[in-house]
């Protein structure tokens, strides 16, 4: 279990570099759909970037607002 958690922790700290790749692409698709999350509640005034759990709530509102929208056209069919 020592040489998997060092392994675990090697891949975790090569992941965090700003500079990869894979953070690179997280980071360029997710920013765009959270930097007006982050307008709206700025972290620096809590301390905790707050912004993606009010994209998840706005993602999951709209889900439930569309599929409840297409049941409803469907039964009237």
């Amino acid at each position: 279990m020592f040489v998997l958690g060092n392994l675990i922790s090697a891949i975790a700290v090569i992941l965090g570099y700003p500079s990869n790749p894979i953070v690179s692409f997280i980071y360029g698709v997710t920013e765009p759909f959270l930097a007006p999350f982050r307008k709206i509640v700025p972290s620096y005034k809590i301390g905790i970037d707050l912004s993606p759990i009010f994209a998840l709530l706005l993602i999951w509102f709209l889900k439930l607002f569309i599929v409840n929208t297409l049941f409803g056209i469907a039964a009237r069919l």
